[in-house]
């Protein structure tokens, strides 16, 4: 029997490798969308902290210490002890990040946010206190752009949730698997790792350069 329209010369098969194609793409910009979206709220943090100075948000009654021993703190602190509240620290945020999936996202939101301000804070607070803009990048870039990666890492998983939800919503399916669960726990591992080696660098490596620029 003679094959009918375009299967006769083949076309059909090329309609179902778009749609694959097609399906394979969108999902491989849903996999990559939390990590982008982490990233830039983060970098839409650090933008709304240099525009809003802290002094406009807070004053001293607000914290109970005044802004530079709040800032400074972990500096009356040595060695492993510093290391420890550093990491401490670290991952607090990484777990009220966690928890945003809770929220679909929503409250890591406003955490990101808040760490890209706080960076932009810190910065201008060190600035403001005469220290040149050299020895603000040699004192946070060592350590600052890993440890807000290891944010961006974990503040992705927060989002996971929204894009499941997004999934069903659009395919009326689950994208939850065994491949969506490794990609979680993969992020997850690569935030704390990052954390990890962003806290060591801060307590040893920047306190090397503290010193020497002292």
């Amino acid at each position: 029997s003679q094959v009918k329209g375009g299967d006769r010369i083949g076309i059909a098969p090329l309609f179902t490798w778009k749609n694959n194609y097609l399906l394979n793409a969108q999902e491989a910009i849903l996999q990559k969308t939390p990590t982008f979206v982490s990233l830039s709220l983060i970098i839409a943090g650090l933008c709304i902290g240099i525009i809003v100075p802290a002094d406009v948000l807070f004053t001293k009654s607000d914290f109970g210490i005044s802004e530079s021993e709040s800032m400074n703190f972990g500096l009356l602190l040595d060695g492993y002890d510093e290391w420890e509240f550093i990491f401490k620290n670290n991952m607090m945020v990484c777990f009220n990040l966690l928890l945003g999936v809770l929220t679909l996202g929503f409250s890591s939101s406003i955490q990101l946010i808040w760490t890209g301000c706080t960076v932009s804070w810190i910065v201008q607070s060190t600035m403001l206190s005469g220290t040149s803009g050299q020895t603000i990048m040699a004192l946070i870039l060592p350590h600052g752009l890993i440890e807000l990666g290891g944010f961006t890492m974990v503040g992705a998983v927060s989002f996971e949730g929204f894009i499941m939800l997004y999934h069903k919503l659009r395919y009326d399916e689950w994208s939850f698997d065994n491949e969506r669960m490794i990609l979680i726990m993969k992020r997850i591992t690569a935030g704390i790792l990052l954390i990890l080696m962003a806290s060591i660098i801060e307590t040893y490596v920047t306190g090397l350069i503290s010193a020497k620029i002292k």
